[in-house]
């Protein structure tokens, strides 16, 4: 893609201007924004592309589903009351059902008409954060509180099966789950003696707990906290950590088959919230230290570094479509990687910004404090 190799310079924009930025096509090489719809909605969360239509969580309490182009809600529901749709909030699919978690709760709905499905309670604590995976036949939760893991029948919300990691007594699931290869994959923490980074793998089908592995730390009081969503490879499961530290598990066993040196120098020890996302080229590890890097992911060798020391912190979820990866700043900025070479195109603004990734269309589903929109890179 010959113009992440020469666009390199930054354009500011306002939040006024939010729905005028993005990036330029690949065949006119800095020409410009490439927002190809958008709406002026204040919005908070991962959405989700299902062909034309976008379903979004708003900062309302709200889901909200649009035809592209038509900048009027298809339909329009609530989800719940108080503060539990929040920054990290994500919407997923299975069959004919949406899914979101709020108020504690994970609230499903009809895709066609937004009609109110299910509503399944996943723990005690109002807002408590949690986040989903899905695939064809089942939607994967991670209670925020206690480690629980499950999956629900997405046609009546039943819990198909329901598990805790057995080292994961009182300990939070803290990132999306995983699920692909006949697995399942939570990272978590152990609640003593000192916050360790669990990852704990399940099978797909039976819920069974196949292992779990305490990622090393580095020391007394500088623990290798699992904050990352595991990615599930061809024999190895991937886990980023706090420690600057990438995991290589294998998918089998658990063991390590190889971990990376710090990727970055941390300052305290042990500070950085590390993401990782898989790309065409490798595993792309994002930090809240502004450093990108680009990991192999069967040896751990780091194949490139860039840092980005003017941009703010980035925010741990990043999404890619082959090799084009979408990584966001907390202050607004938006990054469009070539996961190839490490080139990157800054847009800058203000504000959250979030991006989900529409693989069959090649393009961002981007969420902003001020609008949705869809790029296509």
């Amino acid at each position: 893609m010959f113009w992440l190799r020469v666009f390199a310079s930054r354009t500011s924009w306002s939040a006024a201007a939010a729905l005028s930025v993005m990036v330029g096509c690949a065949s006119e090489p800095g020409t410009g924004p490439a927002t190809t719809w958008a709406v002026r909605e204040s919005g908070k969360g991962l959405g989700i592309m299902l062909g034309d239509t976008a379903i979004v969580p708003l900062t309302s309490h709200e889901l909200a589903a649009f035809v592209v182009p038509s900048t009027t809600p298809l339909w329009r529901v609530r989800t719940g009351s108080g503060n539990a749709l929040v920054w990290g909030g994500n919407v997923v699919a299975a069959g004919d059902v949406v899914a979101i978690v709020d108020d504690g709760q994970v609230r499903a709905f009809r895709r066609r008409d937004g009609a109110a499905m299910w509503t399944q309670r996943v723990d005690s604590v109002r807002n408590a954060t949690h986040l989903l995976a899905a695939d064809s036949s089942g939607i994967v939760v991670g209670a925020q509180v206690g480690g629980h893991a499950g999956i629900l029948d997405p046609r009546t919300g039943a819990f198909i099966w329901r598990a805790q990691a057995r080292g994961a007594a009182a300990t939070t699931v803290l990132a999306v789950p995983s699920v692909g290869r006949g697995l399942v994959a939570f990272c978590t923490e152990l609640a003593a003696p000192g916050l360790e980074g669990l990852v704990a793998v399940f099978d797909r089908s039976s819920g069974r707990q196949l292992w779990e592995r305490v990622l090393p730390g580095d020391g007394p009081g500088q623990p290798a906290r699992c904050w990352s969503a595991a990615i599930l490879t061809d024999g190895v499961v991937i886990a980023g950590s706090s420690t600057g530290r990438v995991y290589g598990l294998d998918s089998a066993t658990g063991a390590i088959r190889w971990r990376t040196e710090p990727l970055v120098p941390l300052t305290p020890p042990n500070s950085d919230f590390m993401a990782i996302v898989e790309t065409a080229s490798g595993i792309l590890v994002t930090t809240t230290g502004r450093v990108l890097l680009l990991v192999d992911p069967l040896t751990g060798a780091v194949r490139w570094r860039r840092e980005f020391f003017s941009l703010s912190s980035f925010q741990p979820f990043p999404a890619a479509i082959g090799d084009v990866a979408a990584v966001t700043g907390f202050n607004g900025e938006f990054l469009l990687v070539d996961a190839a070479t490490g080139a990157a195109r800054v847009t800058t603004g203000t504000g959250a910004v979030l991006p989900s990734a529409d693989r069959p269309r090649r393009r961002f589903l981007v969420t902003a404090l001020s609008s949705f929109r869809l790029v296509t890179p």
